[in-house]
Parts: C-alpha cells; structure tokens; sequence
C-alpha cells in the first residue's frame, strides 16, 4: 500500500472516530436527560401515591359517618314511631 492509501485509510478511520465520538456525546446527553426524567416521575409517583392513599383513608372515614349517620336517622325514625304509637294509645286509654 502506498503512503496516499494510508494516509487516506487514516483519514477514514479519523473521522469514523470523530462521527463516534460525536455519537457518543449526544447518547450521553440523552442518557442524564432520561436519568432527570426518571427521578422527576419517581417523585412525582410518590407524591400520588401519597394522595391517594390520603384519599383512600378520607373515603373509609366519610363511608363510617355516613354509615353512623344512617343508623343514627334510623334509631331517631323508629324511636319516634314507637313514640307516636305510645302516644296514641295513651290517648285512646284517656
């Protein structure tokens, strides 16, 4: 081979190595790019997580009061029938 042939071979190889070292560069960029993203979501996953398992716990709380709530308006319900028939049978007894 002559030097023309390996002084071009070189050039080659040269600029393959620059094209790569170029590639490598923007594949580093979007890998801390990807890294940064990674985090901001796991944070933001956290965050949810949080506010949903606070408004899971908000739900049981509001399901038990309005279950009390309901049994409560029972009793008052069936209290004051039982309270019209008494009522009503003492007046009849007059």
């Amino acid at each position: 081979m002559s030097e023309e042939q390996w002084l071009s071979a070189e050039k080659g190889l040269q600029q393959s190595m620059s094209a790569l070292r170029d590639e490598l560069t923007t594949l580093r960029a979007e890998l801390d790019s990807v890294s940064s993203d990674k985090f901001t979501l796991q944070t933001q996953t956290a965050e949810l997580r949080a506010a949903l398992h606070s408004s899971v716990e908000q739900n049981k709380v509001c399901i038990a009061s309005t279950m009390t709530c309901s049994i409560s308006s029972q009793d008052s319900f069936l209290n004051l029938s039982v309270t019209k028939k008494f009522i009503g049978s003492y007046i009849t007894d007059i």
